[in-house]
């Protein structure tokens, strides 16, 4: 993934802006499964309203996951050993 990320955010709203609600749709899909990559970009914050509320309650891996994962890293931590399978 790289500069195509950027563009993704920007046609979402052309898209919206023609009508193009199903392609819309999708693209918020994409962004929603690579949630993480996408955050890091500058241009996610250019997603306002409903675009970022349905990324954000669509997002992989979910928030809960992630909470889950780093609590148990840290349990791991505390008991001087390593997750064989991460």
């Amino acid at each position: 993934m790289g500069g195509y990320m950027t563009i993704i955010v920007h046609i979402v709203y052309l898209l919206q802006l023609f009508g193009a609600k199903q392609l819309a749709q999708r693209c918020l899909y994409f962004i929603s499964t690579n949630y993480l990559a996408f955050k890091k970009r500058r241009d996610f914050d250019r997603l306002t309203g409903a675009n970022l509320e349905y990324v954000e309650t669509n997002r992989w891996p979910p928030a809960s996951y992630l909470n889950e994962h780093h609590e148990y890293e840290q349990q791991l931590a505390k008991n001087n050993k390593k997750c064989s399978i991460m």
